[in-house]
């Protein structure tokens, strides 16, 4: 297989190797805006003003993200005709949807540089404090292996810390258009919820989820699967987090009169009462609003629910997962007795998912904590670094 390398896209990208940084979630300054990349990506060039680059070890992927002024285009769609305009198209799409509060546009195109076939795709976002175009670019032969990267960077990106707790740009690409509504009767604590989900959003997570496994099952060396297992499972939070806000509203409000720690007891035991199952695909995991309508799922979907809903109710949850142990839990931040570890400032204890245990109960076969990776699933380690103005 060819290798697409750097110098492929000399003409229109000026890439330069400048310092080999890795990080999981590079915060660009002086904007409110981040990238979550996958495991390994370095930053490849800094040299020109308002324009960062990054590179997938293999060298195959580039990615760029171009910072500009809000005042410097009057639309997305101005934006996206200057800068794909004098591009040596041999084919290309677009489109224009609604991404975190503002329309933006998506191009996907075929072009020639430098006597090379390339595919990438182009987004443009237009707003107020500053204009942001993103790119993510491959050789034509090389398209098929690098498209699940590519997606992935895309929907890595947030303009905000608002952003990141909301569905990437290829899942919001996905959904425009989509208002399907749908109520699913819950019992909980004697009381009826109606929860309340989109079928497509659903559909949407479970194929960004199949996307994702993708990319983390080709990581073979154990130290770099154990960081891009964390993105794995932010990546996930990330899209589907917002589809359990009301749920989350509805059993906060059932609880209001309990304290945390009864709260989090209640609702683990709500969730160990689901069946053990899985999706029988690739990644074996069920999206989070598929868990809850089917109340269904293994170790590590369950934990995710406990910790998606925990963390909206404004009690800390992180997810554990371990590959010796071949098994997930979460832990709450409580004040109550049991196994559990220091994390930054908090002490958490473990909430095991798939057995009827009380919380802070963990076998003692799995009892040894060097073995179990900690994710904080909305706030990744981050890495800032300053755009040239």
């Amino acid at each position: 297989m060819h290798n697409f390398r750097v110098k492929a896209l000399a003409g229109i990208f000026l890439i330069c190797f400048m310092q080999t940084l890795f990080s999981l979630e590079w915060h660009i300054e002086p904007t409110d805006s981040s990238l979550l990349l996958p495991e390994g990506w370095s930053l490849h060039d800094d040299s020109e003003a308002g324009r960062l680059s990054f590179i997938k070890p293999d060298n195959t992927v580039i990615f760029q993200l171009t910072v500009y002024p809000g005042s410097t285009y009057q639309s997305d769609q101005e934006m996206m005709d200057s800068h794909l305009r004098d591009l040596e198209k041999i084919e290309s799409d677009s489109s224009r949807f609604l991404y975190q509060g503002h329309m933006v546009s998506l191009s996907d195109s075929i072009f020639m540089s430098a006597g090379n076939q390339l595919r990438g795709w182009f987004l443009f976002i237009d707003r107020d404090d500053y204009d942001y175009y993103l790119t993510g670019i491959c050789s034509l032969e090389n398209y098929s292996e690098s498209l699940p990267w590519i997606l992935s960077c895309l929907d890595g990106f947030s303009v905000d810390d608002e952003g990141r707790k909301n569905p990437g740009v290829i899942s919001s690409l996905l959904i425009s258009g989509s208002n399907d509504s749908a109520a699913f009767p819950l019992g909980f604590e004697g009381q009826r919820i109606s929860f309340r989900y989109n079928p497509v959003r659903e559909e949407i997570t479970q194929l960004m989820i199949e996307r994702e496994a993708s990319i983390l099952s080709s990581y073979k060396d154990p130290a770099e699967f154990a960081v891009a297992w964390k993105r794995y499972y932010q990546m996930v939070y990330r899209d589907s987090g917002t589809d359990l806000d009301e749920l989350a509203a509805d059993i906060q409000d059932i609880l209001k009169d309990k304290t945390n720690a009864e709260k989090a007891e209640i609702l683990l035991s709500w969730l160990q009462e689901y069946e053990y199952g899985s999706s029988n695909s690739f990644s074996d995991l069920l999206a989070p609003v598929s868990v809850v309508l089917k109340q269904t799922g293994d170790c590590d979907a369950l934990a995710l629910v406990y910790c998606c809903l925990m963390n909206k109710m404004e009690i800390p949850a992180l997810l554990m997962a371990s590959y010796q142990y071949s098994h997930s839990m979460a832990a709450v931040s409580i004040d109550r007795k049991g196994a559990g570890f220091q994390f930054g400032e908090r002490r958490y204890i473990v909430a095991e998912m798939t057995k009827k245990v009380d919380i802070g109960m963990i076998n003692q076969d799995m009892a040894d904590m060097n073995n179990w990776v900690v994710i904080s699933l909305d706030n990744p380690e981050e890495k800032n670094i300053y755009i040239k103005e």
